[in-house]
């Protein structure tokens, strides 16, 4: 009977399944805390945008990009305000769209 030799190379088993699995793993993960982050900045622009333009009458660009400023993003947001009938007639409806690269954000409210 012929007895196999069953000893392995530590640095072969690294190499394999230490690099060459993790490191897409790691690529992946950062990629979507990258895309969360964008979300939740997406998110708190239209709500808050929204808001200070109903309550203080302040412009959704200039709230977008002090908050953009905030979570420190790179790229300044697009905004799209669309009101029905009006911006300032009592119960209007008031949306607000955000899209920060390839994340969208909307937010509601009636005046």
């Amino acid at each position: 009977m012929k007895i196999i030799d069953d000893r392995g190379s530590a640095l072969i088993d690294f190499l394999g399944f230490g690099l060459l699995l993790q490191i897409p793993l790691l690529l992946l993960s950062t990629q979507l805390a990258a895309i969360q982050s964008m979300q939740l900045a997406a998110d708190s622009i239209a709500r808050h945008s929204l808001r200070s333009y109903v309550l203080q009458g302040k412009e959704p660009k200039e709230t977008a990009l002090q908050i953009a400023n905030d979570f420190h993003l790179s790229a300044d947001p697009k905004i799209e305000l669309i009101c029905e009938p009006d911006c300032v007639s009592p119960f209007s409806v008031l949306r607000l769209n955000v899209l920060i690269g390839s994340v969208k954000s909307s937010s509601v409210m009636i005046r």
